[in-house]
């Protein structure tokens, strides 16, 4: 019996070993949304996919659907975080706390192609921007307005200016002096989920 293969992009959330030399990686995907993929033998010192399946990592992947489990068949890395932010530690957290809070909320297979856009759109920002201080919370707190929006846990019209433009230096400064009242916006929402 022949299987589909699927080729989509996905952000790498984490990776659990299995077995000697197999890993279970956590993928949201823009195709799929959220999924965890089998590697086999990715953990061997020479497998062409250990430096694509990082965790924090942008990549091409392809999988196909077995019985009972995805199975990863191939990836190709666009983006690695931790390469790109090395020696950039709130950075690098903040990303994790990203990844984090994208695995927390978004459960099963479900294609969300807006969210997947705005989470690659801000990693991608935060990889190229020098962010340090306020504009680095203020970009934080943007992000996870986005976040939320593209879930359906935030609707509140004075917070449309910041997911419904591209990341700016102009869009994290109008977050300043009204970062307070977005965070309590978001820890409501996040309440509210019950997750």
């Amino acid at each position: 019996m022949a299987h589909h293969l699927y080729t989509t992009p996905a952000f790498i959330i984490d990776s659990t070993p299995s077995g000697e030399a197999s890993r279970f990686i956590a993928l949201f995907t823009k195709e799929l949304g959220m999924i965890r993929a089998m590697a086999r033998g990715v953990r061997e010192g020479k497998s062409k996919l250990r430096g694509a399946l990082q965790p924090l990592a942008f990549a091409d992947v392809s999988l196909v659907r077995g019985k009972e489990i995805w199975r990863l068949t191939g990836a190709s890395g666009s983006l690695s975080l931790p390469i790109v932010l090395r020696g950039e530690r709130k950075r690098l957290e903040l990303a994790a706390r990203a990844a984090s809070l994208v695995s927390r909320l978004v459960h099963g297979e479900e294609k969300n192609e807006g969210l997947f856009d705005t989470f690659d759109e801000g990693m991608r920002y935060l990889a190229e921007e020098k962010l340090e201080g306020e504009a680095l919370q203020n970009f934080e707190c943007a992000l996870v307005l986005r976040v939320l929006y593209h879930l359906g846990y935030l609707g509140e019209e004075q917070w449309r200016p910041f997911f419904s433009s591209p990341l700016s230096k102009e869009i994290l400064d109008a977050l300043s002096p009204i970062r307070s009242s977005a965070i309590v916006a978001i820890n409501r929402s996040l309440r509210e989920t019950h997750l």
